[in-house]
């Protein structure tokens, strides 16, 4: 089954090719910013993937980030938000 809007193949979209020419040049993590998740956008985001930096949340929404991470070590996902406090979670 093929997933809606993937393409034919894989990185037949520019959009998941740049994904994969940066986790190939960058090998151990990549950090995107989504902000079309219904039809796989992402925004890359090249200098310190590993912190991404989210410039405003509207009011009563949310932002979808995502990390590529490879290799075996652990890892914790830590948010910072002036009005939304913070929070923290780390892999098994």
């Amino acid at each position: 089954m093929i997933q809606a809007l993937s393409g034919e193949y894989p990185f037949v979209l520019p959009e998941n090719r740049a994904v994969r020419d940066f986790t190939m040049k960058h090998r151990n993590i990549a950090g995107m910013i989504i902000p079309d998740k219904d039809n796989n956008v992402t925004r890359e985001q090249k200098k310190n993937p590993g912190r991404l930096e989210i410039q405003n949340i509207p009011g009563y929404q949310h932002v979808d980030v995502r990390w590529i991470v490879k290799g075996g070590s652990k890892y914790t996902v830590r948010a910072e938000s002036i009005k939304g406090g913070r929070a923290s979670s780390k892999s098994e």
